[in-house]
């Protein structure tokens, strides 16, 4: 059967246009590996739960049985993997809470947009990849600044939790590293160099 031009260029170009988008497009979307321990399909929506819950909320990962073929076949990857004893990598979008108009709820759940069934699990994503400003991840310190952050007590040597350190009796700290130990020791009236 011959397929006509336009109908084969506007599926090629369908298919190319993830490809296209800028980035930001996708900024919230990340792949997780989940256990399946429940497959469930219900009038208005099939779902997923997983061993563990990922980013300690999302247990449950959903989609609208509103694309009936697409429900099908992740129900059919979700309880293969689940009746195989094998692993799913599940796409999802972090910011999406659509999932709520069809019994995904936003606490715990969000809308699936692929599984794929795999042998081996990825590793689970860091808890920064959830949220950045999380103390201990790379955008806390650009949001906040206190005692959490490198070079906090350099940056506000008067304050009083930098003067509680390890130096000996009658000197500062007037620099710390990335876990709060003192790494430079002057006479406690001298001031602390910039």
């Amino acid at each position: 059967m011959r397929v006509p031009f336009k109908v084969l260029f506007s599926s090629t170009l369908l298919a190319l246009a993830p490809v296209v988008l800028p980035e930001s497009a996708f900024a919230q979307q990340m792949t997780i590996p989940c256990k399946p321990v429940e497959a469930a399909a219900f009038p208005e929506r099939i779902h997923v739960k997983c061993a563990t819950a990922i980013d300690d909320r999302f247990l449950f990962f959903a989609a609208s049985t509103t694309d009936p073929r697409f429900a099908a076949r992740a129900l059919s990857v979700i309880e293969s993997a689940q009746v195989g004893d094998k692993f799913l990598n599940i796409l999802f979008d972090l910011g999406d809470q659509s999932g709520t108009t069809f019994g995904c709820q936003a606490t715990d759940c969000r809308r699936l947009i692929a599984v794929t069934m795999v042998e081996t699990p990825i590793p689970a994503p860091g808890r920064c990849a959830f949220d950045t400003n999380r103390v201990g991840c790379p955008g806390y310190c650009q949001a906040h600044d206190d005692r959490n952050c490198p070079g906090f007590c350099r940056r506000h040597p008067n304050d009083a939790g930098c003067h509680l350190s390890a130096c000996p009796s009658g000197k500062k700290c007037c620099d710390f590293d990335e876990e709060g130990k003192c790494t430079l020791c002057v006479v406690a009236t001298a001031k602390c160099p910039p």
